[in-house]
């Protein structure tokens, strides 16, 4: 990996970013399209080209969220407050679904591997996983995930926790999630907690490994951890991983190496699942908040404030 090479600045390659700082940047299955939001608005952008062919503005009490593309590449989702948009990729149509749960905000956004469901984290009020299916266009309400609520002796939830991270393993059977000190692991059909993963920090950040063997969670005291989600293991912790918080982790292709930046943009890469520190790109050349990898490996695409930069791998 310490074999990268500067492949384009963001005027060179198109991608002028946003008005303000980028929150989210996902990649299309199919590797055509790059999806990123800034605060109050989203745009669709040409991948190879890095053409904008999309923009769309929010109101200012409509911020937006989590971000997503469909496997099947039919669509891309946006979620922001209250409610989540299906944008058509083929004729480039909206569908605005509301978020009939109640929550304020929808935060995160997983979907199933066969485009079927979407799995909803959210934020203010409700904090539980929702699950929408894409072929009856409808919450499906019994298979709702509790969420990550704090039980005490009377076995009463007391307490709700933010969900900050939500993902699929690829078979579909698993859901996991992330929110302040704890990673839990949902049987996805049986709707019920398989796994608790306990950590001594608020979590911030997580990351599946493309081959479904680890997850990997960045926490508040700037630690990257390793997990054996099957057996709550915990393999490898990376202490001092960045002087500043982790803002994003994300797993190569190969699942042999994780990448992550935080928020005073440093970017690092390390080996799976030993945590050995292999690679520290140069600041003068990158620095970022967001990462997306393609899932070819040939490009890391990196979010800095306003802008957007693609390397080659």
């Amino acid at each position: 990996m310490s074999s990268w090479h500067h492949f384009s600045v963001t005027n060179q390659s198109g991608y002028l970013g946003h008005k303000s700082s980028v929150r989210n940047i996902v990649i299309s299955a199919n590797q055509r399209y790059l999806l990123s939001n800034c605060q109050l608005s989203f745009k669709i952008w040409n991948l190879q080209s890095g053409e904008l062919i999309k923009s769309y503005n929010y109101f200012p009490y409509q911020k937006t969220g989590g971000l997503t593309f469909t496997p099947d590449n039919r669509y891309a989702v946006v979620g922001h407050e209250s409610e989540f948009d299906l944008i058509g990729l083929e004729d480039w149509s909206i569908r605005h679904i509301t978020n009939t749960y109640g929550s304020l905000s929808v935060q995160k956004i997983a979907i199933t591997l066969d485009s079927r469901y979407l799995i909803i984290g959210n934020d203010t009020l409700d904090y539980s996983l929702c699950v929408y299916d894409l072929h009856s266009f409808q919450i499906v309400r019994d298979r709702k995930l509790a969420g990550h609520g704090i039980r005490g002796p009377s076995e009463k939830l007391h307490q709700r926790e933010w969900v900050k991270d939500v993902f699929v393993t690829q078979d579909g059977r698993y859901v996991i999630s992330g929110a302040l000190d704890s990673i839990k692991v949902w049987d996805f059909e049986k709707r019920s907690e398989i796994q608790h993963l306990q950590d001594t920090s608020e979590v911030w950040v997580l990351a599946l490994s493309p081959d479904d063997k680890f997850v990997l969670s960045a926490n508040m005291d700037n630690e990257i951890k390793i997990w054996d989600w099957r057996t709550g293991k915990l393999i490898t912790v990376i202490t001092n991983a960045h002087k500043h918080r982790i803002e994003d982790v994300v797993v190569t292709h190969d699942s042999r190496y994780a990448m992550t930046c935080s928020l005073g943009g440093s970017v690092k890469i390390w080996e799976l699942p030993s945590g050995k520190l292999e690679y520290i790109l140069p600041r003068d050349e990158v620095s970022a908040n967001r990462i997306a990898l393609t899932s070819d490996g040939r490009w890391a695409i990196f979010a800095m404030h306003n802008d957007i930069k693609v390397w080659n791998l």
